[in-house]
């Protein structure tokens, strides 16, 4: 059986308001604009997406909503886990362990340095930084999630905007 896996950094976010505290941080329009484009580009390895799980984080969940609409999927397969916006790359592991055997494509949205971090434990060419907006594609032959690793890796890819 085949899983795949999606990994999306959230788009560009603004820094310039400083009486919002982290988690409160908009997108900015050349956020926008990059997430539109990388759903555009990656129509093919995102068709039967069936879960989005994201961070909790204002700029987070606008990414996944904006995703999602422009890949047509339906809003309400949108699932919010506080636990990603803190996160290391072992604690998401965890998370994606927990998806149900049903599940056979899913997209994480997340936060940096947590998701450069994650992808790497699969990628052969290692990547520096996921940059904003930046999303990997992964395909995993394997029976349950947990048991997604490198050697079951069997094809991936990176598109940046």
């Amino acid at each position: 059986m085949e899983r795949e896996l999606l990994i999306l950094r959230h788009a560009k976010s603004s820094w310039g308001e400083d009486d919002k505290a982290d988690v409160d941080r908009p997108l900015k329009y050349k956020g926008i604009s990059d997430i539109s484009f990388i759903a555009s580009k990656s129509m093919e390895i995102s068709s039967g997406i069936q879960k989005v799980v994201t961070s909790h984080a204002i700029r987070a969940v606008h990414t996944a909503i904006l995703f999602s609409s422009r890949i047509s999927l339906p809003l309400s397969n949108i699932c919010i886990d506080d636990r990603i916006y803190t996160a290391d790359d072992y604690s998401l592991r965890n998370i994606i362990d927990e998806f149900p055997d049903d599940l056979t494509k899913a997209l994480i949205v997340g936060h940096n340095p947590t998701l450069t971090y994650f992808v790497n434990l699969f990628l052969n060419n290692q990547i520096i930084e996921l940059p904003t907006s930046g999303l990997v594609y992964f395909k995993f032959k394997a029976k349950h999630w947990s048991a997604i690793a490198s050697e079951t890796l069997v094809n991936s890819d990176f598109i940046k905007p």
